[in-house]
């Protein structure tokens, strides 16, 4: 009984866009604007849990429509809405993303930020679903997961993005499993 509730528990998916100098953030917001990147972005994680930390539900726009926001923050200082849930701990977002995944059947729940959230799930992710940006911007928060470059390069397959925009950096994205677990899970190709 024990293997089939494992089976069907929801996985954890991190949810990141990572510059060469592994910027993430800057001003609260992202240090670049590659609009198949949000498309990559909507398309893994509609229908799920998100889970977030405050900062970073601070810095949309609006609540994530289609999925449940969890936001995690220790001073509970976050404006009610429909659509959010506040957990005091990552155990706490955990569980009301795993009730939410349950009820909804849906197979992931996707962790977008910020910088501490990252690390602290890091170890419990079973998926990475990264964007590697091929530039160096500016950045006020920078992301301590493996290296771009190095993330299970040898389990994954990464297809280089062609931006149509001049100005705008080129990357790659890519979908891996954590280690010891299955291979390259898939690919979403770029348009900008």
């Amino acid at each position: 009984m024990t293997g089939d509730l494992e089976q069907t528990a929801p996985a954890i998916a991190l949810v990141v866009a990572m510059g060469e100098n592994r910027a993430i953030g800057l001003d609260g917001g992202l240090p670049w604007h590659l609009r198949s990147d949000m498309k990559f972005f909507r398309k893994v994680t509609m229908g799920k849990p998100v889970i977030m930390g405050r900062l970073t539900f601070e810095s949309l726009p609006r609540v994530l429509d289609g999925r449940l926001n969890i936001v995690m923050t220790r001073n509970g200082h976050v404006t009610p809405a429909p659509g959010v849930v506040v957990a005091p701990n990552l155990a706490g977002a955990l569980e009301a993303a795993r009730e939410w995944a349950k009820d909804r059947g849906a197979d992931e729940i996707a962790i977008i930020g910020g910088e501490a959230v990252f690390a602290e799930v890091l170890p419990k992710a079973d998926r990475i679903y990264l964007t590697e940006v091929h530039a160096s911007p500016e950045a006020d928060t920078v992301e301590i997961a493996p290296e771009p470059g190095t993330l299970y390069r040898d389990a994954i397959s990464a297809l280089l993005g062609q931006p149509r925009r001049p100005s705008a950096p080129r990357y790659s994205q890519i979908a891996v499993r954590a280690a010891g677990r299955d291979a390259f899970i898939g690919h979403i190709g770029g348009d900008d």
